[in-house]
């Protein structure tokens, strides 16, 4: 585990923490991060893959999402629609990056010396219900 960079605001502190890409690299990581930090409250997790190894890691722990701490996932795949409760992700829309695509391409084919442009088709932000439990439970019930 690598602490790439640390944000210290008032009483909310962000750590970022890097692993080796695999697995068991990630579950050393959060063992290390666990073990000299604390749980923390909330995480943001880079990848859909992550998330399922970080909440099945720390369900192991007795640390239940939504109750024991926040979560939202960067990436969204179909199988984090199956845990419950639902993992708060950010979701890419399949037919809005279509038309941007086709559009950017009728625009080149008509009109071929433009020059280069940016097309942005930004993620729409799937709060899940995890979000809603931490936000409304008490942690001691």
């Amino acid at each position: 585990m690598t602490a790439v960079g640390r944000i210290q605001t008032g009483e909310i502190q962000a750590e970022i923490v890097t692993h080796s890409g695999t697995r068991e690299g990630l579950c050393r990581s959060l063992s290390r991060l666990i073990r000299y930090k604390g749980t923390p409250t909330a995480f943001f997790i880079s990848g859909a893959h992550e998330t399922l190894t970080t909440v099945s890691w720390l369900a192991q722990k007795t640390l239940r999402m939504g109750v024991d701490y926040a979560l939202i996932s960067r990436n969204n795949d179909v199988f984090l629609s199956h845990l419950v409760p639902s993992v708060p992700c950010y979701r890419r829309d399949h037919e809005k990056f279509s038309v941007a695509l086709v559009r950017l391409i009728q625009r080149i084919l008509k009109e071929p010396n433009i020059p280069p442009t940016s097309v942005k088709v930004l993620p729409e932000f799937a709060p899940g219900k995890a979000l809603e439990l931490v936000n409304g439970s008490d942690r001691h019930q």
